[in-house]
């Protein structure tokens, strides 16, 4: 998946739609990809630590599965605990990887992260939470539409 950069020598990064289950990353990559837009499944807050690498990288395979047409980045939070965003790392359970804790251990995750295509962010992009939507597809397309 190719990503611009931006100012910051950052990549850009697609719309973030927070998923909580295999149903929303369903529904968001199907509304992404009605429009032809890439879009950036996001974990929910710490669901590094409380679903595990593991569970996340299966939603999202099973949803690029359900969606071949969909162009998804996969964005998994694991907080600030470095052992589960080093898991993810290995697992590669996620193209990027959120971590929110020390500066110094961040540095340390993103070469190794670097190593394996992987990008470290120390916080959470702006996204649709799909938590308490009624129409989860509806409302990630009038989302995009927006942006």
């Amino acid at each position: 998946m190719a990503r611009r950069e931006g100012r910051t020598g950052l990549p850009t990064l697609p719309p973030a739609v927070t998923v909580h289950h295999l149903a929303h990353a369903v529904a968001a990559l199907t509304a992404a990809a009605r429009l032809d837009q890439q879009i950036a499944l996001m974990s929910a807050v710490a669901a590094g630590s409380f679903t595990g690498p593991g569970f996340f990288a299966a939603v999202i395979r099973d949803a690029r599965a359900a969606v071949p047409e969909g162009r998804a980045l996969a964005m998994l939070d694991c907080q600030g605990a470095p052992g589960r965003a080093m898991a993810a790392v290995h697992q590669r359970a996620a193209d990027v990887i959120i971590y929110t804790g020390s500066h110094e251990t961040l540095l340390k995750l993103a070469g190794i992260a670097m190593e394996h295509g992987i990008t470290m962010l120390d916080h959470r992009p702006p996204s649709l939470d799909l938590a308490s939507v009624a129409d989860p597809e509806a409302a990630t397309h009038d989302w995009l539409l927006r942006r």
